[in-house]
């Protein structure tokens, strides 16, 4: 069984931001990785190579565009940063990244995000909050590449001074903050306002991004994605890793049989029989983990005469035997969904027992 391309690249996206170690934490490797090599800029040893395991279904466009969504999983936390990291496995936990603090105004109708000093884009040239501020701008004046609707929705005006960003709001934006902050990746000013990326951003490739994050594209062919390390990281002694290979897969089988002969060390597509066909292999090295952060769902036509009637699709919410779509469609890896679609036990605190009863 396949998972969409979309979540088995955001998954991958987010394994790139673990190997960078940019949350600070660690990380439990399935497989080996390579020697160590020779130190990084920031003091500690960087080498090893992983190689990741995800079947795409097609090959690679090599366009990193953060504002594509066809493009954006292989370029967002890798080249691109947003201006705080916010993982939904730990309760939201934040981990400023190219804003190194932020202060609401009154109601939260306002905030000041001060940019990070000493970062560097991947050219060499310094990051300011003017980039800051045209990343935000650039959408609004193009809604296409708006894809959080965060001008529509919520945002008035985006401006800098220095290094402080001020942005303002229609309304309280705390529960745009994830979106803002976290899903939002920052653009350098003086290669976006010019040339291809000034012409058409929406269109814009981004074949060769600059970028400021732990990794650089070098090169992307339609069947592999090379990473290397950036050596002006702002990050002292990450990323640890000296190059990620980010083969593309037609299919799960050659994607699973690399994973369990340790060709891959590192992948997200479904695996049936997890434990005899992966963890078995190689017991020691070869380890799994199921981030519990979204459902399988159903989406019905609303404006379909049968399944815009809520009857009807009350009567698929009562006739689908959760417990069993678990157990077969998901391999057991997956705990049941239940009626309030809120994702256990990962937001088990916005989850009313009495309410999905």
């Amino acid at each position: 069984m396949k998972r969409s391309a979309a979540t088995a690249a955001v998954t991958a996206a987010v394994a790139l931001a673990v190997l960078a170690a940019c949350t600070n934490g660690t990380s439990n490797t399935a497989g080996k990785t390579g020697s160590t090599g020779s130190p990084s800029s920031g003091g500690g040893a960087r080498g090893g190579v992983v190689t990741i395991s995800n079947s795409q279904g097609q090959t690679w466009p090599c366009g990193f565009n953060p504002y594509n969504p066809s493009f954006n999983t292989v370029s967002l936390g890798i080249v691109y940063e947003p201006l705080v990291y916010i993982n939904a496995l730990k309760d939201s936990a934040e981990t400023p990244m190219l804003a190194s603090s932020y202060t609401w105004g009154a109601g939260k109708k306002s905030i000041v995000f001060t940019v990070r000093d000493g970062v560097k884009w991947s050219d060499g040239q310094p990051l300011t909050g003017d980039d800051v501020a045209y990343t935000f701008n650039l959408m609004k004046s193009h809604p296409a590449l708006d894809i959080n609707a965060l001008w529509s929705s919520i945002l008035t005006g985006v401006t800098a001074s220095g290094n402080k960003v001020t942005m303002t709001f229609k309304n309280a934006a705390a529960p745009y903050f994830f979106y803002i902050a976290d899903q939002t990746g920052i653009i350098p000013k003086h290669i976006w306002s010019t040339g291809a990326a000034a012409k058409d951003p929406v269109q814009y490739q981004d074949a060769n991004p600059v970028g400021t994050g732990p990794f650089l594209v070098n090169p992307c062919r339609p069947n592999n994605i090379t990473y290397t390390a950036n050596p002006t990281y702002w990050q002292p002694g990450l990323p640890k890793l000296a190059k990620v290979q980010y083969p593309a897969y037609l299919d799960n089988g050659p994607a699973n049989l690399d994973l369990a002969n340790g060709k891959a060390q590192w992948g997200s597509q479904f695996i049936p029989g997890i434990d005899r066909f992966y963890v078995a292999k190689d017991p020691t090295h070869h380890h799994y983990f199921f981030a519990p952060l979204q459902n399988v769902a159903i989406y019905f036509n609303f404006k379909h005469p049968v399944t815009g009637n809520i009857n009807v699709r009350k009567a698929f919410a009562y006739g689908i035997n959760r417990a069993e779509v678990s157990r077969v469609g998901e391999g057991g890896y997956q705990p049941a969904a239940n009626q309030t679609a809120i994702v256990l036990p990962t937001f088990q605190k916005w989850y009313d027992a009495a309410a999905a009863a």
